[in-house]
């Protein structure tokens, strides 16, 4: 649900109650300031009887239509269909050169509004779809893919009514956008989905948007789970390559093309392609490239978030741990409330301080290794098990819990388990037996211990797949030792209370 100008207005006034339905649309659109009304001549009780009367005259009277692009979707293109017919009064379906049954399947949904068309596959989604907006004659146009699907439960006349406020406040260009999901991920991304027929087109060979010279963009709350980012699908249709080719040609054009900065395949392990990445970004992103990552040095575009996000992400892939702490720390200090960045300085002091741990623990056992064992106990009287416990609390604060049991168990000396007493109690009851996963028996500590080591192995799959991926990952990723361990996850969880006070400094 959002708040906005229009719901604020609603509420103030004590015969809100007549525009309970415009509120409650109202509340699924993120209107921001959009068409925000000033009642310079009209009180507002006029102002929100007229735009009533308009809603309902909208509603009456517009159509809308499902506009959606299909190949070779032989399995997916009858439920993708079916489940959107009741929230349109036209559904538009061009097939772009199907080998399979798909065109089989559609003609099998039994449906007036239902209209199939046929063109071959063009490498330019723009074009694509104006192609079938051009099939549409309703008022509205939505897109939906064949590979998305509804996420969730909806009213079937969700985009009616929407529309129709839309419609009420302004006779301007507008883009709706969708929220689109990944499968198994929470985070989503925004889409350019919805028009009022005639008034804009789309634009950009690859992460089309729609273009006016004076478009409005609003979301809506209006979440789809594309099951195109699938692994078997990207395979299917080789996208990762395609879809690379198409930015890079995009960007040709226009260096400072955010659309396609903020879909830039990640480029995890191409030192060329990061820094490119990287320069681009600055480009769009300061004022002045040469003073860097300065408070005052910013434009704050729309997409400013999120294409600072991703830049974080891959400094974080590329194990730069200083310059994440560092640009972290000075949007800190111009968001103070942005999370994700907070999360993101503290990760990166805390994999900062276990890779210093790492290099200890290397530094000891390189020392311990040149001790002589007879010539060592003869002189100080203690055992090698003093060492053995150094090195067993090394391993326990590196996450390294399975070899922290099997040295622990090679110590008899008292005085040396009495230095290991508190790892000694956790590690007691580490179950070796499973090969792949230590796992805890019993109680919360199990279960935290499975989650991270579940979320380390996706991470490394989706690294693999040069997929972009979400935190924890660090770098030198192909070792499971290097990802933070539970006891600093908790830790970086529990900062997230403490002050920030320290990064508000210029």
């Amino acid at each position: 649900m959002y708040k906005n100008w229009l719901t604020e207005d609603i509420e103030s006034m004590a015969s809100s109650i007549n525009y309970s339905e415009i509120l409650e649309i109202a509340k699924k659109i993120d209107l921001k300031n959009a068409f925000k009304e000033n009642y310079e001549t009209l009180s507002k009780r006029e102002y929100f009887e007229k735009l009533n009367l308009r809603y309902q005259d909208f509603i009456a009277n517009s159509t809308i239509g499902i506009a959606m692009l299909v190949k070779n979707q032989e399995n997916r293109i009858y439920p993708a269909i079916s489940n959107l017919l009741d929230l349109c009064d036209e559904f538009v379906d061009v097939d772009t050169g199907s080998t399979d049954k798909t065109v089989e399947q559609i003609n099998k949904i039994e449906s007036d509004k239902l209209q199939l068309f046929s063109k071959e596959w063009v490498e330019d989604f723009s074009l694509m779809r104006n192609f079938a907006s051009s099939k549409v004659t309703t008022d509205w146009i939505f897109f939906v893919d064949s590979d998305e699907v509804l996420f969730e439960t909806i009213d079937k006349n969700i985009l009616r009514n929407i529309a129709a406020l839309l419609a009420s406040l302004s006779n301007e260009s507008v883009a709706i956008q969708f929220k689109i999901k990944r499968p198994n991920q929470n985070s989503f991304t925004l889409a350019e989905r919805g028009l009022r027929k005639g008034t804009t087109h789309y634009v950009n060979k690859i992460h089309e948007e729609l273009y006016d010279a004076k478009i409005t963009k609003v979301r809506i709350d209006f979440l789809l789970e594309n099951q195109g980012a699938l692994i078997e699908e990207m395979e299917k249709f080789n996208k990762l390559e395609r879809y690379t080719k198409l930015v890079n040609e995009e960007l040709e054009k226009t260096t400072g093309n955010i659309k396609m900065l903020l879909n830039f395949p990640f480029p995890q392990g191409d030192a060329i392609e990061c820094e490119r990445y990287f320069k681009l970004v600055d480009c769009v992103i300061l004022k002045k490239e040469k003073q860097g990552w300065k408070k005052h040095n910013f434009q704050l575009t729309d997409d400013f978030h999120t294409l600072t996000q991703k830049y974080i992400m891959l400094l974080l892939s590329l194990g730069r741990i200083n310059e994440l702490i560092d640009k972290t720390a000075v949007l800190l200090r111009l968001f103070p409330d942005n999370y994700f960045m907070l999360s993101m300085n503290n990760l990166g002091r805390i994999l900062k301080q276990h890779q210093k741990q790492q290099k200890r623990f290397e530094l000891f056992l390189e020392q311990y290794s040149e001790i002589n064992n007879e010539t060592s106990f003869e002189t100080t009287l203690m055992s090698k098990d003093y060492a053995s416990a150094i090195a067993v609390k090394y391993l326990f604060s590196l996450g390294d819990y399975k070899n922290a049991v099997h040295l622990s168990l090679d110590i008899t000396d008292q005085e040396a388990l009495q230095l290991i007493q508190t790892e000694s109690k956790f590690l007691k009851i580490i179950d070796l037996s499973d090969e792949e996963l230590c796992k805890v028996k019993g109680g919360n500590i199990s279960k935290k211990i499975k989650l991270e080591r579940q979320a380390l192995n996706l991470t490394q799959e989706c690294l693999a797949q040069k997929l972009f991926v979400s935190p924890p990952v660090i770098a030198n990723w192909e070792h499971e030792r290097s990802y933070p361990n539970i006891q600093q996850v908790l830790a970086l969880s529990e900062f997230f209370g403490k002050s920030t006070d320290y990064l508000l400094k210029d």
